[in-house]
């Protein structure tokens, strides 16, 4: 008897120890995951907030005053601004693009 009951012993814990592994695996993976993902969206988040942060008025008003009544004053600013946000976008559907296919197995 307590042989039987050393050997089920055994086979449970076997099958216990199997699936605590596989768990432990597909927890860290998942956990490894969530935070590329939220690396990836805090650099993309931190990139627009610094692009836009970073449009304020350059040109003296006398040279801008002529150009003001067709454009704004700071236009170059507000197009690198937005080339700058267009770029980290880009750079962020990319990273979860690949997280996401590295995750699919494909």
């Amino acid at each position: 008897m307590p042989l039987l009951a050393a050997w089920i012993g055994s086979l449970f814990g076997g099958i216990f120890t199997f699936f605590t592994a596989l768990v432990g695996k597909k927890l860290a993976f998942t956990l490894a995951l969530v935070t590329a993902t939220a690396a990836a969206f805090a650099a993309m988040l931190a990139a627009t907030n610094a692009a836009a942060s970073s449009v304020v008025e350059i040109v003296p008003a006398f040279v801008a005053m002529p150009a003001s009544w067709i454009l704004p004053n700071n236009i170059s600013e507000c197009i690198s601004a937005r080339i700058a946000a267009s770029i980290a976008i880009f750079a962020y559907r990319w990273h979860r693009d690949t997280i996401l296919m590295a995750t699919s197995g494909a």
